[in-house]
């Protein structure tokens, strides 16, 4: 997806500011194990795993990402392009082949406009689907594994969970924090604010009752099935 980290960014774990030296050479990233931190928790305190350096030296995202004179994107081309892909895919609706092609091509090239010194060639993007082509029989793995690295890149997380949600794709691996309220499962909604039930009970019981799992974290919204 482009160069979307950077190591070093930050001097140490608690600073704000950036480092001017810091490194985006993809071959350099290192990427801190999902549910690590410095909490200080056994087996969850960062500082206790094997490949545990410094703080620094993990990646964050690259700061050309983060502008304050940035545009807020709401739904991107590359967003666009793959969700016509996974139509075409599951109903028969156009060419999935294509639309993944030109959702991958948009996904990858669209920092681009953010420092064109880190820009990816159409030429890298050509030789990156012509050694990974469009299987149809892995069609929905793969275009909805696309949409959440899209999404992340753009850190639109939201959209990540929603749609991971409603396609059950990327195949997630829960972490399980001590004492978590979803034991050790990945939290599926939000549950209604408990404050509705006091300016709007009639409906609120309702709206809760009707979820099926339950008004909680594990409860499901409508559409989501997988």
């Amino acid at each position: 997806m482009g160069e979307i980290a950077v190591t070093n960014l930050y001097p140490d774990a608690n600073s704000s500011v950036k480092n001017p030296n810091y490194i985006s050479d993809p071959s350099k990233q290192k990427g801190m194990p999902n549910g690590k931190d410095l909490s200080g928790i056994a087996g969850r305190d960062i500082s206790t795993d094997p490949s545990y350096t410094t703080m620094p030296d993990y990646s964050s995202h690259s700061p050309y990402m983060i502008k304050a004179s940035g545009p807020t994107f709401i739904l991107t081309y590359g967003e666009y392009e793959l969700l016509l892909a996974d139509a075409a895919q599951r109903f028969g609706i156009g060419d999935a082949v294509g639309h993944y092609h030109n959702g991958v091509k948009a996904a990858i090239t669209y920092l681009n406009q953010y420092d064109p010194a880190m820009a990816v060639s159409d030429a890298a993007v050509e030789t990156y689907l012509t050694a990974n082509p469009y299987d149809p029989a892995k069609g929905l793995e793969m275009i909805n594994t696309q949409y959440w690295m899209l999404t992340n890149t753009m850190l639109d997380f939201y959209e990540s969970w929603a749609n991971w949600r409603r396609s059950g794709y990327p195949d997630l691996i829960p972490v399980n924090y001590p004492n978590n309220v979803t034991n050790g499962t990945i939290p599926r909604r939000f549950p209604y604010p408990l404050a509705e039930s006091n300016v709007n009970p009639v409906n609120y019981k309702a709206a809760s009752d009707a979820v099926p799992g339950g008004d909680n974290l594990m409860g499901r919204v409508w559409w989501d099935s997988n």
